[in-house]
């Protein structure tokens, strides 16, 4: 009987497997899992950025970063941390950079190779130095971070970035991000200044009017293509929209009593009605010093065509000879 039985239950289990031919869809399952870190996150102990250049006497708190005019500037954030599990349990850092607006201009992180360096003890003395003698910190502190770094038991990093000249000014947000082993995070904030700074550039220093007929109005057109000093042209080098205050000074003949009056010259002057506004154009005649104001604002990182001209009723056969400057004040 039991061997009856057994024959019954392979035959039942064949039949089983028969009917499950063809196959039918099964609906995927749902999977699910839950992901936390344990521990203690990492802890940022310092973080500064050099160098402090925008303010030579290191007495304004923070960092302050002076513009290079036509180039970029390199800014270096440093930061310390440790771990409650030690500092080797640290496995990542990354570091972004947010302008006045809150647009990312730089970022870096130690996944990606070469963005972030891990300074070694020398390095991490030398970097803490400079903090010291720009005033970014206190020599007290400096011997606390570099002893820990010393011992392992705290690590320093460094991230270098560039800043254009066009770069707005104000206040730059950098966040600092560190993960460990067991999955925790730590994060630091702080801010460092662009400084604002007006940079005119002109791609002429000879007005040459040529041969001046009296009573007609000999112009010098300009264009925009910088480097051609015969086509006059001015152009903002920095992040700080300026307006232009035109000069003169009389032109004066090889003879003492031949003289074209300063206010017989005048200067056209193209730009914006404001910073990224609609294009304007003012002529004016020119005066002695200050000079005369314009309205046009010479924009951010732009360049502008600037025309001058001379004009006058009588005027002796001479050779003349004068000055106009040009100076670039706050809108």
């Amino acid at each position: 009987m039991k061997a009856k039985t057994v024959l019954v239950a392979i035959a039942a289990m064949m039949m089983v497997a028969v009917m499950m031919l063809p196959a039918v869809a099964v609906p995927p399952a749902t999977t699910q899992a839950e992901v936390t870190g344990a521990g203690s996150p990492p802890v940022f102990e310092e973080k500064f950025e050099l160098n402090d250049d925008g303010d030579p006497t290191h007495v304004t708190d923070g960092t302050q970063v002076l513009p290079v005019p036509d180039g970029d500037k390199e800014v270096c954030v440093y930061v310390v941390a440790r771990d409650p599990n030690g500092a080797a349990d640290i496995n990542r850092i990354w570091i972004t950079v947010n302008n006045p607006n809150g647009v990312e201009v730089a970022n870096g992180d130690t996944l990606n190779a070469g963005e972030i360096t891990e300074l070694t003890h020398a390095e991490a003395c030398t970097a803490t130095q400079a903090a010291v003698t720009q005033n970014l910190m206190i020599s007290a502190r400096k011997t606390v971070i570099d002893d820990h770094v010393a011992a392992s038991e705290w690590r320093m990093w460094k991230f270098c970035f560039n800043m254009g000249n066009c770069y707005m000014s104000g206040d730059y947000n950098v966040t600092a991000y560190a993960n460990d082993g067991s999955g925790g995070t730590g994060t630091i904030v702080n801010t460092f200044e662009y400084i604002s700074i007006k940079e005119l550039a002109i791609d002429f220093d000879t007005i040459n009017y040529g041969t001046i007929v009296p009573g007609v109005k000999q112009i010098i057109s300009g264009d925009t293509n910088f480097g051609t000093a015969d086509a006059p042209t001015v152009r903002n080098r920095a992040n700080d929209p300026f307006k232009l205050q035109i000069s003169a000074a009389d032109m004066q003949g090889t003879n003492a009593n031949n003289r074209i009056l300063a206010t017989n010259l005048d200067a056209h002057v193209y730009g914006k009605d404001a910073p990224s506004g609609s294009a304007i154009d003012e002529e004016l005649n020119l005066d002695y010093t200050p000079g005369i104001l314009f309205s046009p604002i010479i924009d951010t990182c732009k360049t502008e065509k600037i025309d001058f001209s001379l004009l006058q009723g009588t005027i002796c056969q001479d050779t003349y000879t004068g000055t106009i400057t040009l100076e670039a004040v706050t809108p």
